[in-house]
């Protein structure tokens, strides 16, 4: 007696998670108040449907290594500061790699952050896993940018420390 009341109340329990449309990301950004220059969190972003990348840049490409979701997170800094982390969620790792691999402007590194890195004039590209995550910073010290970096890559766990065969190879 006690099952056939048991299994209604556990369906029951269930159908606000099955009634869910939206998508909710894992949460790899920084803390609240762990980053003091971090200010506001100006915008606030997350989807999994393909056709939202359009409003993404570089959405295209994202798109054709094998999207699965994007998150992103636009903080104010300082007076006239922003800082802007995006997230990517790829089919598997050589998709993550390959995005940094042709974003990126300068040689990548070893990580941490992430399996492998690539900084710019004004943020860093990393992937981690089967994830893919630009910091992107407009009148940020680059220190900031590392630290928000390794932030990010510490939530995401362990990173494998893998190179695609065909990079290792070569």
């Amino acid at each position: 007696m006690r099952l056939s009341f048991l299994f209604p109340a556990l369906l029951f329990a269930s159908l606000p998670a099955i009634a869910q449309v939206e998508f909710i990301a894992e949460d790899y950004f920084p803390a609240d108040k762990e980053f003091e220059a971090l200010r506001v969190i100006a915008s606030e972003n997350g989807f999994s449907d393909p056709a939202q990348l359009s409003s993404v840049a570089d959405g295209r490409l994202i798109d054709g290594v094998g999207f699965r979701s994007f998150a992103q997170r636009i903080y104010t800094v300082g007076e006239s500061g922003s800082l802007s982390v995006d997230i990517a969620t790829l089919i598997d790792y050589r998709a993550a790699y390959a995005l940094v691999t042709l974003l990126r402007t300068t040689d990548i590194q070893d990580g941490p952050p992430g399996d492998g890195f690539a900084f710019d004039d004004d943020g860093i590209l990393f992937c981690h896993g089967k994830r893919w995550v630009r910091i992107h910073g407009r009148q940020i010290p680059e220190d900031l940018i590392r630290r928000v970096a390794s932030s990010v890559s510490n939530r995401m766990g362990e990173p494998a420390k893998k190179v695609p065969l065909l990079i290792a190879h070569l």
